[in-house]
């Protein structure tokens, strides 16, 4: 029989080979688990985009002059964006001419093409789209000429996959055109704005309804109340009229919205209806 001396040396021996013949094995492992940590860009994209994106009507400011931005959508079957946006130069120095640059979150430099560049429109088309683009930057320039060595001064403009509008198919456009297409994206935009506002306006009489309940169930009540309870009945009833008050004031403004929505709603659809006929 073993003395434990000599079983205790045979097990330690035991957990030594094994232990050796494990480490290949964790090796291995952790190869390939950090092989997979700095890889994961490429295998299984990063999907959480940045919030910096630029709305519709942002107005940016460069050399006395304002870029608004009107328009970005993008035809993944075509692989092209365009880029809509509307310039008001306060110099009046006769310079109208831009330079245009585009680049992906890698700062990887896209094409970009000039389709219009009038004294108040310009419409650029961003060519060859990276299909696993997230976000992009669109830049501005005034054309100096020999003048241009100052790169930090431009305009950007922002978009990214979730935010940017999705089309089947980008069509170029006369000026008019573009003109009249942003009358139609108006009309829906109004409509969609009374929408929001009636659906408010039905959230607030609702509770207003809630209120007017609530103090008839307190008048009917306060007969059968103490003088305490009678009193914090009636505080209640007065701090509900009060918010009632608050609650018809604000469905009025919102109303007075809806009227002036509905205002420049009539006058987009004129105007678009004057263009549709010298069109024919």
């Amino acid at each position: 029989m073993k003395s434990i001396k000599a079983r205790f040396y045979t097990f330690k021996s035991k957990i030594k080979r094994n232990r050796n013949s494990q480490f290949p094995i964790f090796l291995a492992t952790a190869i390939i688990g950090y092989f997979l940590l700095f890889t994961s860009k490429v295998w299984m994209p990063d999907y959480n985009l940045s919030e910096v994106f630029t709305a519709m009507e942002s107005v940016s400011t460069l050399d006395n002059r304002n870029f608004t931005l009107k328009n970005w959508i993008y035809s993944p079957e075509q692989n092209m964006m365009e880029v809509e946006v509307d310039v008001i130069n306060n110099n009046f120095d006769n310079i109208d001419k831009y330079l245009f640059s585009c680049r992906d979150q890698n700062y990887k430099l896209l094409q970009t093409s000039a389709v219009i560049e009038e004294k108040n429109l310009l419409v650029v088309h961003i060519l060859n789209i990276p299909v696993d683009f997230k976000e992009l930057s669109f830049r501005i320039k005034v054309d100096y000429g020999e003048d241009n060595q100052d790169v930090g001064k431009m305009v950007r403009f922002y978009t990214n996959r979730d935010t940017i509008m999705n089309v089947d198919k980008i069509d170029n456009k006369t000026p008019t055109e573009y003109f009249a297409a942003r009358l139609e994206r108006n009309i829906k935009t109004y409509n969609q704005t009374i929408q929001s506002l009636q659906k408010e306006i039905d959230d607030i009489s609702l509770k207003i309804a809630l209120a007017e309940n609530e103090i008839q169930t307190l008048k009917n009540n306060i007969p059968l109340q103490s003088v305490d309870e009678a009193r914090k009945s009636n505080n209640r009833i007065s701090q509900l009229n009060e918010t009632i008050l608050d609650f018809e004031l604000q469905i009025n403004t919102k109303q007075d919205s809806i009227l002036e929505t509905e205002e420049k709603i009539k006058e987009a659809d004129t105007k678009f209806k004057k263009w549709n006929r010298s069109q024919q």
